[in-house]
């Protein structure tokens, strides 16, 4: 599993097992059968490739693309 805990201004391609603690400022793409954690807050749109899970802590300021599995306890503003 990847940890990261910092504020990010770039777009992500999420490949491997990832858990963030922090803020993403850009689009993140979670790839297929991979699982993805956030804690805080993404300032961009969420895809979610098929067979792929994101669970968010926080706030998605964007859109979803949904595909695979999404659990929010938080906001979604797009």
């Amino acid at each position: 599993m990847k940890i990261l805990n910092e504020k990010y201004n770039s777009d992500f391609t999420i490949e491997v097992e990832t858990n963030l603690a922090g803020m993403i400022n850009g689009n993140v793409v979670v790839r297929n059968s991979v699982i993805f954690v956030i804690n805080g807050i993404l300032n961009g749109n969420l895809s979610i490739d098929k067979g792929s899970r994101a669970i968010v802590y926080g706030m998605v300021n964007g859109n979803i693309s949904n595909f695979g599995t999404c659990e929010i306890y938080g906001v979604v503003d797009g």
